[in-house]
């Protein structure tokens, strides 16, 4: 519109070539613009967008174009379910080999010591239900987590990963997530 304006000006009035030159340079450039535009997408231009106006996971760095933000984000909830157990245990986790946590289904109304017995790591230490808030805390004191220990006979709280979308796990409410803390 305004280079519109400008060219009107410059038609109707020939004695002003300052301006007319402002109009030529103002055409010269949205013209360039408009043919930089035009590349977008090729494949010598810049990278196409998805549907949600994200970059492809194929142009990602560093294993990015492998997993997805839930992916990672459950990821990161496994790894403070083992710390969680780590720090519920009385010995800190003992035996022959490495601890496990198990992923516990309360709809399943299973108790952690059922959930063990399943498998090769038949002793159950703990049971723990935890759950964090997403993004950088601001400021000191601030609530970013919380979590529950139980006995290994206990099957009444906590939630489950197995029955959950891939978006509960961003959600900072309840049900909690629940795990089972076990050795062999």
């Amino acid at each position: 519109d305004a280079i519109t304006c400008l060219a009107e000006a410059k038609n109707s009035n020939a004695n002003n070539s300052d301006q007319a030159k402002k109009v030529e340079k103002l055409e010269k450039e949205v013209a360039n613009l408009k043919a930089e535009l035009g590349k977008a997408g090729k494949p010598s231009g810049f990278a196409m967008l998805d549907s949600n106006g994200r970059l492809p996971h194929n142009l990602l760095v560093a294993g990015y174009d492998k997993y997805s933000a839930y992916d990672l984000a459950w990821q990161s909830l496994h790894m403070a379910a083992a710390a969680a157990c780590r720090g519920s245990t009385s010995s800190g986790g003992t035996g022959c080999c490495a601890n496990m946590v198990m992923t516990r289904n309360t709809a399943e109304r299973k108790n952690c010591a059922q959930i063990c017995a399943q498998t090769v790591y038949r002793n159950c230490d703990a049971e723990v239900s935890i759950y964090g808030k997403k993004g950088k805390a601001t400021k000191n004191g601030m609530v970013v987590g919380a979590f529950y220990n139980y006995p290994c006979n206990h099957a009444a709280n906590g939630g489950s990963e197995v029955s959950s979308s891939d978006e509960t796990v961003m959600n900072y409410s309840y049900p909690y997530f629940s795990f089972c803390c076990c050795r062999k």
